[in-house]
């Protein structure tokens, strides 16, 4: 358990009275959070700030609520994990390990995020979806369904992933991306003598692909291979080849 002596090493700048123990699990609450009765916070945990933890929600282990954030409904956040900014996780939401949900992100029903996962900005993960790994969701991305988001992938821009896609190892789904299996999309890396990550995705009107710093069309690609470069002629080769795959894979958008 937690002792005052510790939280006021944490935050050198409070005093003991700034701080109560919770009635339901004993976790400590700073006097400018609000936490209802209803909900748990464990002995180990932390509520600071302005955050405010309601409903049945819990949070415990060495988990931590603060800022702005807010975790209501049945949602738990445990284990090392941090919600804070002005995020929030409610519904039936689990964020767990050491992941981290902020700013203004969103998780909620029955969706999970856990490992080392973070999700922030104005991103949302949601239904039964998963984040997990060291996979990062930011931007106002979303992630929902029974979609999964692991490894290092990152989701952002204004992506979409749903379904029953996998999105996992180091693939990038930006821009305008709407990924609602997993053939709608190709990920392959070390690509050319730069050994780049290399995406095509499935976007509104036909492909995206991200590499690097670029993401755009198959057209802007190719525009960019000016010159006759080891590393431009392998793209040059691959780029149109894998782009008729995926359109081969993708059914129209409703």
């Amino acid at each position: 358990m937690i002792t005052i002596e510790q939280i006021l090493q944490k935050f050198p700048q409070t005093q003991a009275t700034d701080w109560h123990q919770h009635s339901n699990g004993g976790g400590w609450i700073q006097n400018t959070a609000k936490v209802a009765k209803s909900a748990y916070v464990g002995p180990d945990a932390l509520v600071y700030d302005s955050a405010r933890v309601f409903g049945s929600a819990r949070v415990y282990e060495s988990a931590q609520v603060y800022g702005q954030a807010q975790v209501h409904g049945q949602a738990r956040v445990c284990d090392s994990a941090q919600v804070f900014g002005s995020a929030q996780v409610f519904d039936s939401a689990w964020v767990r390990g050491q992941a981290q949900v902020y700013d203004k992100a969103q998780v909620y029903g029955q969706a999970q995020v856990y490992g080392s996962a973070w999700v922030y900005d104005s991103a949302r993960v949601f239904d039964s979806a998963w984040v997990y790994g060291q996979a990062w969701v930011y931007d106002s991305a979303q992630v929902y369904g029974e979609a999964l988001v692991f490894g290092s992938a990152w989701v952002y821009d204004s992506a979409r992933v749903c379904g029953q896609t996998q999105v996992y190892d180091s693939a990038l789904v930006c821009g305008e991306a709407c990924l609602s299996k997993i053939t709608d999309y190709i990920c392959i890396s070390p690509v050319g003598t730069s050994h780049s990550i290399l995406t095509l995705m499935r976007a509104k009107e036909d492909i995206l692909i991200s590499r690097g710093c670029f993401t755009g069309t198959e057209k802007e690609f190719m525009d960019r291979l000016c010159d006759d470069s080891s590393e431009h002629q392998v793209y040059k080769e691959v780029i149109p080849v894998l782009a008729k795959v995926l359109r081969n894979r993708m059914t129209p958008i409703i």
